[in-house]
């Protein structure tokens, strides 16, 4: 009878830590999307402490059901922390989205203002290795850099049929509070830049700044600025838009050499040149090596290692993009930029070869 007992007692106390167990694994909160932006992203009711409160973190593996449309994906805190197409909840500050990286979850999953949606514990930690990697670190302290240049990030793009010193790349020469902006600045104005293409920001935010550098200032006075306040997806709605706005704004500037530059000039900027070296020419390799330079500049990254290869996969993401989702021939996408041009973004032949003309 005493081992009897026992063994409900042992059973009693082991189906109550099961219980226990199962409860913790089944973190749940209900909430509901109380705003949606331009890009498809909704923001959801129930704040970033609340969330937390609940048991829920960066890194976790998540169960997401918005109405009835039902996906998994990790908590991160940037988009970039998900590869593009990848889903995501993301915290900042208090805020609490649901998303797609370079994607529109509005358009996937037809939710509207006021769905309901439940956010389920999948697993602890279970995206931690690859958040980690992604969580790069860089240095604002121009000391630890080898150059001005490479500190504000600061380039001549030259491959195809690009000429010396038409075209160039770069971080902000005019945000405030930000180190590299006054080394930009400076670079423009060392390298007779006579154009500029600001993809971060509308003209009422330019004006907004209390210390414009005077050379922007002049460029400025003299209409050679063009503003976008530009998406930071290749996938949007608005991207063969604004992509005729920049290429029209080359094709009516001959004579000039122009700098494309967003807040970084990371991931706009990188797209943006990655469509000018295409049309003009450049194979799949400079464009990829192009663009990863950012990243080696900003955090030392290396051929090789897993953060390099996840970000190099970017530009083909883009042309496989612009060829309707197919997988862009590498020997192809100059062909693929010109129809992707023209029929998405408006553009005329003669237009394109103004363009490359002007970029010769």
């Amino acid at each position: 009878m005493k081992n009897y007992l026992k063994k409900i007692a042992l059973i009693t106390v082991l189906m109550t830590l099961a219980g226990v167990l199962f409860a913790q694994g089944k973190k749940s909160v209900d909430t509901k999307i109380i705003s949606i932006d331009r890009h498809g992203n909704m923001n959801l009711e129930i704040t970033n402490s609340k969330f937390a409160a609940k048991g829920f973190a960066a890194s976790d593996m998540v169960n997401v059901k918005v109405g009835n449309f039902k996906f998994t994906a990790p908590i991160v805190k940037d988009y970039s922390d998900v590869d593009n197409g990848e889903y995501l909840v993301r915290i900042n500050g208090e805020e609490v989205s649901i998303a797609i990286n370079m994607g529109n979850l509005q358009n996937v999953s037809g939710a509207e203002m006021g769905t309901p949606v439940n956010i389920t514990l999948k697993e602890k930690q279970g995206y931690l290795i690859t958040y980690q990697v992604k969580r790069l670190v860089r240095s604002d302290d121009r000391e630890t850099y080898s150059s001005d240049e490479v500190f504000a990030n600061f380039r001549e793009v030259k491959m195809g049929s690009i000429g010396a010193g038409k075209l160039y790349r770069s971080s902000t020469p005019v945000e405030e509070d930000n180190p590299r902006a006054p080394y930009a600045a400076a670079l423009l104005e060392k390298n007779h830049i006579t154009s500029v293409i600001n993809l971060a920001d509308s003209q009422t935010k330019y004006l907004s700044r209390e210390n414009i550098p005077e050379y922007c200032g002049k460029l400025y006075d003299e209409g050679k600025i063009l503003f976008m306040s530009m998406s930071a997806s290749y996938s949007s709605d608005e991207f063969p838009g604004e992509l005729h706005d920049i290429l029209l704004f080359i094709a009516e500037n001959p004579g000039n050499s122009f700098c494309v530059h967003g807040k970084e000039g990371k991931i706009r900027t990188g797209y943006v040149c990655a469509v000018l070296e295409a049309l003009c020419g450049a194979s799949m390799e400079e464009i990829e090596k192009d663009y990863m330079i950012t990243f080696e500049n900003y955090y030392s990254l290396k051929r090789n290692k897993q953060q390099y290869e996840n970000l190099q996969k970017t530009i083909p993401y883009l042309f496989q993009h612009m060829n309707g989702g197919s997988k862009a021939n590498p020997k192809k996408i100059q062909q693929i930029t010109q129809k992707f041009l023209k029929t998405k973004a408006g553009l005329t032949d003669e237009q394109l070869a103004q363009v490359v003309k002007n970029l010769q």
